[in-house]
């Protein structure tokens, strides 16, 4: 059981790390026919490893890890109650016999009982785990974002509609009707 938990929390670790890049991740072939070479004047910090980018992909494998081990948890709970409630429809009276607490009298019935509501626990936290990692990544998704939207090759482009002084002191509206043109 042990071992099929660390599998299936594993296992997207694995993949992540067999999965090659993209085309459009390779800048040379992207565009064969272009004699570019590299001048040294990239853009800073975007290279493969960057805290960030580990932070948001890391944070989706532990989320689906986490997923994982929940549904395997709930999976497991649910194979146990229903094995309890098999018990009790062979040999009723087993079952009806309680302690005042409200526990089974029967202490092979109580420790299974008990390793359901273990199980079901450990489930939800492992759930909740999953949705919190899931949140984490679409706030370190967001946050890796260009700053401005647009790629570091692309011109500046002034905002379209401006507010500002004119030298002689008056107050100048511009609207930017097409690219380029004020």
């Amino acid at each position: 059981m042990l071992q099929t938990r660390l599998s299936i929390a594993l296992l997207p670790a694995f993949l992540s790390i067999l999965a090659a890049p993209l085309g459009a991740q390779q800048f040379r072939e992207r565009f064969p026919a272009a004699d570019i070479e590299p001048t040294g004047l990239e853009a800073p910090g975007h290279s493969a490893f960057r805290p960030l980018r580990v932070a948001k992909w890391g944070s989706l494998a532990v989320a689906l890890a986490t997923a994982g081990v929940g549904l395997a948890t709930h999976r497991n709970a649910d194979k146990e109650y229903r094995a309890l409630e098999k018990i009790c429809a062979e040999d009723g009276a087993r079952c009806r016999e309680r302690r005042p607490d409200g526990a089974y009298a029967d202490p092979e019935l109580e420790r299974r009982y008990q390793k359901v509501l273990d199980n079901d626990r450990a489930a939800r936290l492992a759930l909740l785990a999953s949705q919190i990692s899931v949140a984490a990544s679409v706030v370190f998704f967001i946050l890796d974002l260009s700053p401005d939207g647009s790629p570091p090759n692309i011109p500046y482009e002034p905002q379209r509609f401006d507010v500002g002084a004119r030298p002689d002191g008056a107050l100048e509206l511009r609207l930017r009707l097409l690219p380029g043109r004020t």
